[in-house]
């Protein structure tokens, strides 16, 4: 059994089915998948870009001072900062995370 069946992680998709969530400003209530964390050195301290998506394809993008566990499916609530597209991928930036819920 590989590591993706053992968590029961949704497969990530291509991006292509990618589509933009909420309104910016809006909060949203989603369960995500951590995909990739990048941790970047900053003067001001260390921060890290978690890449993640839901269970069907959507991509998000989140900028912070704390670290989740890859692997691990979280519930939370968050308001929608902005919407990119990052090599015709559609990911919503997400800020003011609440973590509701983190499970491996």
């Amino acid at each position: 059994m590989n590591e993706t069946n053992k968590y029961h992680i949704p497969p990530k998709l291509d991006g292509a089915d990618s589509e933009w969530q909420g309104l910016i400003g809006e909060q949203i209530d989603i369960k995500v998948y951590i995909d990739h964390i990048c941790v970047f050195e900053e003067p001001w301290g260390t921060k890290f870009m978690h890449i993640m998506h839901d269970k069907d394809g959507n991509s998000y993008k989140w900028f912070s001072e704390r670290k989740l566990k890859e692997t691990w499916e979280y519930h939370i609530k968050a308001i929608v900062k902005d919407h990119i597209d990052y090599y015709g991928i559609h990911q919503t930036v997400i800020t003011r995370c609440r973590i509701i819920r983190g499970e491996n």
